[in-house]
């Protein structure tokens, strides 16, 4: 009697890091089948045993999990609702310093106060801005003797510009929405991720089938 064929859905995202040298098919995909043992037989698959090494990226192919779960399940049939080719990111576990994370910490903040601030006083010698607020000093009150306030009031309200715009006030959070920072780093990732596989698709040295 021929075996009834069970649909098994498989999504990989673009990019998965993982911890553990033995990489099963768990801890890089989603996996669906309404028969519950099947999916976990596809879930319990070993997809690559990572050597003694801190850190190694392999590219694979949809089609080599395809040939892989057809060697464990041969009537499974596979539907895959993610990307066809992805990247498995492994980083050996290093339990963080606290001292050497603080120290990381201070160091971006220095060099992003500095640089901010170099910035925004280079952008402010450039368009003469002292000028531009004695002119409408003068022209609103008749003097001058008003000017430093309106440096001070330039000077929190760029302050609270930058907060709001950034969505970030120390640890708290104004809105749930992405800061402009984090979609540039996601974009930023999704480009290395594309550029990853890509040339490793080019060079032949992504896992793929024979």
């Amino acid at each position: 009697m021929t075996p009834v064929s069970e649909t098994v859905y498989i999504s990989f995202n673009k990019n998965t890091e993982v911890h553990e040298r033995k990489v099963k098919m768990s801890d890089i995909a989603s996996v669906w089948c309404a028969n519950g043992s099947m999916a976990a037989k596809v879930k319990a698959i070993t997809v690559v045993n990572v050597p003694d090494v801190k850190s190694r990226r392999y590219v694979f192919t949809v089609m080599k999990m395809v040939e892989l779960i057809k060697k464990e399940c041969e009537d499974a049939e596979i539907n895959n609702i993610g990307v066809p080719e992805f990247v498995i990111s492994y980083k050996q576990e290093i339990k963080p310093n606290p001292f050497i994370q603080w120290l990381k910490v201070a160091a971006v903040s220095l060099i992003v106060f500095f640089g901010g601030a170099f910035a925004i006083m280079a952008y402010g010698n450039d368009i003469d801005i002292n000028s531009v607020f004695g002119a409408v000093c003068e022209f609103v009150t008749g003097g001058d003797k008003w000017l430093v306030w309106m440096q001070a009031a330039y000077c929190i309200g760029l302050t609270g510009g930058i907060i709001v715009f950034y969505n970030h006030f120390g640890r708290r959070r104004y809105e749930k929405d992405p800061t402009p920072l984090e979609v540039e780093m996601r974009l930023y990732e999704d480009e290395v991720n594309t550029a990853v596989i890509n040339d490793s698709v080019r060079e032949g040295k992504a896992e793929d089938v024979d």
